[in-house]
């Protein structure tokens, strides 16, 4: 917004995974997947609100909302 990021998501699916020649073998991936945000609450680019969901309307900080001069 303006320039500024204020929020990044991330979606987590848990897995059950092992080394093999040294890569990762992915065996099993669970049934569930997380979702979590990030959000800097006060536009100085520090995110220090974490919530256990995607971004909604209701998690946009006020200082997006207002209008830029």
């Amino acid at each position: 917004m303006n320039g500024k990021v204020f929020a990044y998501s991330y979606g987590l699916v848990p897995v059950s995974a092992r080394r093999v020649g040294g890569k990762w073998k992915v065996e099993d991936e669970l049934a569930c997947v997380f979702n979590a945000t990030f959000i800097d609450d006060d536009g100085d680019g520090v995110f220090r609100l974490l919530v256990p969901s995607g971004l909604t309307d209701s998690l946009v900080p006020a200082w997006v909302r207002k209008p830029v001069d």
